[in-house]
């Protein structure tokens, strides 16, 4: 699966190492093809703020004359939430080849807080709940 046209080096590493690091037989679908392609992009954006903060610093002088953070850290601390969020959105396989959304991710920590709950009950709170 070739990358969309237009990305940079940051975003074509992106794809290459998720494309690559698929298991033999899986594909992305449409919609995680575009998660990755808008993740791609992301990286792009994040790879230009982190050049701009290195020429310029973490500071900037503000409308007052004071010096100030650079607004270039709030939205390279965003793209990299933005790129965790795309990803953790795309249905990828696990180690046992099983696609991982967030919705099973949820299910299975749900499934697992009410097994740990239940297994802290002693037998006469057991009882009382009507197991």
């Amino acid at each position: 699966m070739n990358p969309p046209r237009g990305l940079g080096s940051r975003g074509q590493d992106l794809w290459t190492s998720i494309t690559n690091g698929l298991p033999e037989g899986w594909e992305l679908d449409e919609r995680e093809h575009e998660l990755l392609a808008l993740a791609s992009r992301q990286a792009d954006d994040l790879a230009l703020l982190e050049a701009g903060i290195e020429t310029h610093g973490v500071t900037t002088t503000g409308s007052q004359g004071q010096m100030v953070i650079s607004p270039m850290l709030s939205e390279a601390r965003q793209a990299r939430m933005a790129i965790s969020r795309l990803l953790n959105m795309l249905a990828l396989p696990d180690a046992e080849d099983e696609p991982r959304s967030q919705a099973s991710l949820r299910a299975e920590r749900a499934a697992r807080s009410r097994w740990d709950r239940r297994q802290r009950l002693t037998p006469r709170e057991d009882i009382r709940r009507g197991a």
